[in-house]
């Protein structure tokens, strides 16, 4: 049987469960610190994806909060990505739309 990893785009945030379902994870939370600390280190900017993923999604789909959802969108794909892959193996089709071919890029090219 084959296996495919599938990501969506910066829609993947619109529902609050969809947006909020993988933040438990350690990865997911790794790499979401990991973004806040880049952010935070070129950018002067602190702020916490943890809370800005609980915010209203007008918020988050907002001109100027574009660019942090899409972070947070490519950091959770990634980190759910990698967990996949050490628990099924590495898949032998990925796909993505969006900013999903952000992470799909990354998962092809072992990033």
């Amino acid at each position: 049987m084959k296996q495919a990893f599938i990501f969506p785009g910066l829609n993947a945030l619109l529902r609050r469960t969809d947006r909020v379902r993988y933040l438990h994870r350690p990865r997911v939370q790794w790499y979401l610190r990991r973004a806040e600390e880049i952010i935070a280190d070129n950018f002067g900017y602190r702020m916490s994806f943890s809370d800005f993923l609980e915010g209203r999604v007008e918020d988050i789909y907002s001109v100027q909060n574009i660019s942090v959802a899409a972070v947070a969108i490519c950091s959770i794909q990634t980190a759910v990505a990698e967990e996949l892959a050490e628990i099924q193996g590495p898949p032998d089709f990925v796909m993505g739309c969006s900013l999903g071919d952000l992470c799909s890029r990354g998962v092809r090219e072992g990033l």
